[in-house]
């Protein structure tokens, strides 16, 4: 579906921000993108919605070049003030609507739909500056929702959020995927991007990891070089290690490890 072929960016001024990367998403993909500050993440991002080119290489959805706006690629910003124009949130749907050159007739259903799929329904009328952060968020999903992309990009969209904002947006992702949407997820949190199928991992601007997420997970000393703190049950894992707790598995998900401390016999 997406294929990124290849792929080198360098900025004004000769910084290199990403060098020579290939890989490529298909449909009903729920990918995560990590990487700490200077990574590439961010320029990947760019270069995946549209709103920068490549300098070398490709980036195509379904074999055609990805332009901001007319790709089919739908993007979420981490400030979701940074893409809201309209003065009520029925008027921010609109607006996407009326970019798309939907017919109005489809319109007030289609508000209705995607403000349901949010859990906004009776926010209409509201002003987006009036709403919570995770409110906010909910909005701006909504809006790219109406476009029908057939990718979603969260960019790092729930690192300005309260943890109640937070579950808001990672469920709405979960949503997405699990009704058979294309959705990568941008991050640098590395409890967030557990939860993806598959992990990109960019260091210097090099694709560095891509794979499934647990053997990056509780690589620790790897995660330490990418800048990336491990997850709260992977230290946990180390750390009884470190005390020769016998635990018998390599990988564990949080709720594993619980299980396996429970049933583990005293020492005597």
């Amino acid at each position: 579906m997406l294929n990124v072929q290849q792929v080198s960016f360098q900025y004004p001024g000769g910084m290199t921000a990403i060098r020579d990367v290939t890989f490529s998403i298909q449909p009903g993909e729920f990918t995560a993108i990590v990487g700490g500050n200077g990574s590439g993440k961010s320029t990947i991002t760019k270069l995946l919605s549209g709103l920068l080119q490549p300098d070398a290489g490709s980036v195509q959805l379904f074999g055609n070049p990805v332009k901001a706006g007319k790709s089919g690629v739908g993007l979420v910003f981490q400030n979701p003030e940074d893409q809201m124009v309209a003065s009520t949130v029925e008027d921010e749907i609109l607006f996407s609507l009326e970019n798309q050159r939907t017919a109005p007739a489809d319109m007030p259903a289609i508000v209705e739909d995607v403000l349901q799929a949010v859990r906004l329904e009776g926010f209409e009328m509201k002003e987006p500056f009036e709403l919570s952060g995770g409110q906010k968020q909910r909005a701006a999903i909504a809006s790219v929702l109406a476009m029908k992309p057939d990718l979603f990009i969260f960019d790092e969209a729930t690192s300005m959020l309260d943890p109640t904002g937070r579950e808001e947006v990672q469920a709405l992702m979960h949503q997405l995927h699990h009704q058979g949407t294309t959705v990568l997820n941008v991050t640098h949190d590395m409890e967030e991007a557990l939860h993806a199928e598959r992990l990109l991992a960019f260091q210097h601007g090099e694709l560095a990891y891509d794979g499934a997420p647990a053997p990056l997970l509780h690589n620790t000393a790897f995660l330490q070089e990418l800048e990336l703190v491990p997850p709260f049950h992977v230290r946990m894992l180390e750390a009884l290690k470190a005390e020769e707790v016998p635990l018998q598995e390599t990988y564990f998900s949080e709720e594993r490890l619980v299980d396996a401390l429970c049933h583990l016999r005293p020492r005597t």
